[in-house]
């Protein structure tokens, strides 16, 4: 009797492999149909903005619309409102700073960074940039932040600013707020392309440049569809995974090399002004930022531990880690303090 195996057809193998792909397949849409049906993975807020409210100018930067702009965000599950407020925004795209004797001053404060910066959930006067103001009488503050900006939109509009028109003072201090995504922002990670596609893209050439390039979508023409497709996919949003997987020494490099070309275009225009990279309470890989604006000689501010990050007094619900007007209270009084500021 023989006992010899009977080999397989090539044919048989290649269409056991078809099948298997194929249920792979199945069992991927199925997981994910049911993920999308149980909403796992999605935001538990909405926020309304008015139409039109984000615009771009003619430099390729983001800005909210000139105006007072009615915002509000409500929690899905339950409707219940975290706020109702108003983004009043003057005619160079800057949320407006209430201070009182503004005339009287004569030396500028502009803040530089996202959301954090912007003050997303809280008024006109209890940002970050309003509050510093509040607190001093010799400064100017003005709010260039913007929802979702990163490094390399900071660095556009510190490029663009006409200084000479939108700023009556003579000199003063840049202060770039720093929180972690703005590494994933800075390398355009997959969970940014969602929404980051079509903003400010700078290619470093290999002695360290940094040229504008147009947009990541632009740029990189095979990643970025990439990303966006795999964005769209429940499982990696429901096991919290991006592209790449964890940031490594390239990343941090980068970004400390374009928040150092903020400091030196600025300084073009301000050569006696002073630039300050602010690291927000609770940011990630602050050690590792740290070594990287202490090579570029960036003087910084590290926060990280100011207060708990996972306080509940300092955000605006615990279904959104933006600071609550306490926070940048906290934040503002330790900044004019170390600083120095009068």
């Amino acid at each position: 009797m023989n006992l010899t195996p009977r080999r397989i057809p090539f044919f048989n193998e290649a269409l056991a492999v078809i099948l298997g792909i194929i249920l792979c397949l199945i069992l991927i849409l199925s997981v994910e149909g049911i993920l999308y049906w149980l909403k796992l993975g999605e935001k538990p807020t909405k926020v309304n903005y008015p139409e039109g409210y984000h615009q771009r100018d003619k430099f390729g930067i983001q800005h909210p619309a000139t105006g007072a702009n009615h915002i509000s965000m409500y929690i899905k599950k339950t409707k219940k409102v975290v706020y109702d407020l108003t983004y009043t925004v003057d005619e160079y795209g800057r949320r407006i700073t209430p201070v009182s004797d503004r005339s009287s001053r004569d030396k500028f404060i502009l803040f530089s960074g996202c959301s954090f910066t912007f003050g997303e959930g809280v008024e006109d006067d209890q940002t970050l940039p309003a509050q510093v103001g509040q607190n001093t009488v010799s400064y100017v503050p003005y709010n260039y932040a913007m929802h979702g900006h990163g490094p390399f939109d900071s660095l556009a509009s510190i490029e663009n600013i006409n200084y000479e028109q939108e700023i009556k003072e003579k000199d003063g201090i840049l202060i770039y707020v720093f929180i972690e995504p703005h590494i994933a922002r800075a390398i355009g990670s997959m969970k940014t392309m969602s929404w980051k596609a079509d903003d400010v893209y700078y290619e470093q050439t290999k002695e360290g440049k940094l040229l504008r390039k147009g947009t990541f979508r632009k740029q990189r023409r095979f990643l970025t569809p990439l990303y966006i497709f795999l964005n769209k996919s429940r499982i990696l949003k429901a096991l919290r995974i991006d592209f790449p997987l964890k940031f490594n020494a390239s990343h941090f490099s980068l970004t400390a090399d374009v928040i150092k070309a903020m400091k030196e275009k600025f300084q073009l225009q301000y050569p006696h002004g002073e630039f300050y990279l602010m690291i927000f309470p609770g940011s990630l890989y602050s050690k590792e930022m740290i070594e990287e604006f202490k090579k570029r000689k960036i003087d910084y501010l590290d926060y990280t531990h100011l207060y708990p990050a996972d306080d509940p007094r300092y955000v605006i619900a615990p279904q959104d880690e933006h600071p609550s007007p306490l926070g940048f209270q906290f934040i503002a009084k330790k900044l004019i303090s170390d600083l120095g500021l009068k």
